[in-house]
């Protein structure tokens, strides 16, 4: 199938959604995805999301995934997800609505300006939005520089998804956390990192364990040396990962 052939994600997920319902597929959705970046680290909760559909559905969720990736690639940095959420799922009864994206990248532009005969430095500032809905004011930040360690959080669980979704395909540094940011109560800890060598993003789940011990600095978080395995954060279990050669 050619990329010109594609719709878009949100007109395969409604092919699904009269059964199931908009809600629960497009959750499911991003679910899936999530799982399928996490590197095999997932597959319980993959199958578990799955179980509910045919093989038809499936097929349409796999369309939708490869249209999402084809629309990403044409336009990176810029947010898929809002609009559809907003259009058919929050339907403005529930109080959501998302930063557009010119607002946002003129939020970034006056955050990240500097005094006059300073100059900013690249790769060293670690962005932080404790509301970040679908992750947007972080997409307009990496316009600014790509380097930067993205932090979201947000309450709503879809949200947090959207999040991690925009930063792993996007092929930025950062972590998502499904948490109250006025109490601290944090449930999920996300970590995408970027292989310093293969340059694949993969997403890591944190121990919920070790919720209370998030890293306070971008550095530790730093992808470790690569030596056959991929060890991207100290408290993550490596996982086993192939490089073929030429002979």
């Amino acid at each position: 199938m050619k990329n010109n052939d594609f719709k878009t994600f949100g007109e395969y997920l409604e092919g699904i959604s009269r059964i199931h319902g908009r809600a629960k597929v497009f959750d499911d959705f991003l679910q899936i995805i999530v799982c399928c970046l996490s590197m095999g680290r997932k597959e319980e909760l993959y199958f578990k999301t799955i179980k509910p559909y045919d093989r038809e559905e499936l097929n349409l969720f796999s369309q939708a995934f490869a249209s999402l990736v084809m629309q990403m690639d044409s336009a990176p940095l810029d947010d898929p997800f809002g609009d559809y959420y907003e259009e058919f799922l929050s339907d403005s009864r529930n109080g959501q609505f998302f930063t557009p994206m010119p607002i946002c990248d003129l939020m970034t532009q006056l955050t990240t300006a500097v005094k006059p005969g300073e100059e900013r430095k690249s790769g060293d500032v670690r962005v932080y939005d404790p509301t970040c809905g679908s992750g947007r004011l972080l997409l307009s930040a990496a316009k600014q520089d790509r380097k930067q360690f993205f932090v979201g959080a947000d309450i709503s669980y879809s949200c947090c998804l959207m999040t991690i979704i925009n930063l792993c395909l996007n092929s930025l540094n950062g972590e998502v956390l499904h948490m109250n940011t006025l109490s601290f109560n944090c449930w999920h800890h996300w970590c995408v990192i970027v292989d310093s060598f293969t340059k694949i993003p993969t997403v890591y789940e944190v121990n919920p364990d070790k919720l209370n011990q998030a890293p306070t600095q971008a550095a530790e978080l730093k992808p470790q040396p690569v030596k056959g395995l991929i060890q991207p954060v100290e408290s993550v279990p490596a996982i086993s990962f192939v490089r073929y050669t030429k002979k």
